[in-house]
């Protein structure tokens, strides 16, 4: 049993932003055993030839002492609409296997690509993605997010991307939206209209 996973972006060979998933993988860890981890995450993975041409995607699902990786051809798949849904209850800080309350919500979208979750109010997350709001100015990304995304973090890091409380009725004020992960570069993601959030 490996309940919690990290997902990373193999590019053309490369493993992309490890020091983010490094991080993320240490926190988790800590949280769900409440010790330091007994291993690191990228130790004794090499990168299978078949995989060093193109986009692959790397899933490294743990548990205590152990850990196991699947590598898979990634295509990105297009978001353009989303459709609100709210859980007060939901929790999901950490990056776990188990995903039946997202599911759950997913299968509300109806004829939407994808859902946008409100807690409480606040605008939160997509099913496997954390999302950023242009006003024209900037981008903005809800500072109480179901995940932390590794991608997140690292664009607050690098200062492309703000957070910011915001609220079901805020998002009426922003132009745009971008949905945002390991596997969906926020450069190389098309800005979506916000009158597609329905």
């Amino acid at each position: 049993m490996y309940p919690l996973f990290e997902t990373v972006c193999i590019n053309n060979g490369l493993l992309m932003h490890g020091k983010w998933h490094e991080l993320r993988f240490e926190n988790a860890y800590r949280i769900y055993y409440g010790k330091n981890p007994a291993y690191r995450l990228f130790d004794e993975i090499e990168i299978p030839e078949a995989c060093k041409e193109g986009i692959f995607k790397l899933r490294i699902s743990y548990n205590e002492f152990s850990k196991i990786t699947e590598f898979e051809k990634y295509s990105i798949r297009d978001i353009f609409t989303l459709k609100l849904v709210e859980d007060n209850q939901i929790n999901y800080n950490l990056k776990l296997t188990d995903r039946t309350q997202l599911n759950r919500l997913f299968s509300k979208k109806g004829d939407c690509d994808d859902i946008l979750i409100v807690k409480n109010g606040w605008v939160t997350d997509s099913l496997y993605c954390n999302i950023v709001f242009s006003d024209g100015t900037g981008w903005f990304t809800p500072s109480a997010p179901l995940l932390k995304g590794t991608a997140r973090a690292r664009l607050i890091a690098e200062g492309s991307i703000s957070e910011k409380s915001i609220t079901v009725d805020d998002i009426l004020s922003y132009r745009h939206f971008k949905l945002i992960n390991a596997m969906r570069d926020f450069d190389r993601i098309e800005a979506v209209k916000m009158e597609h959030i329905k």
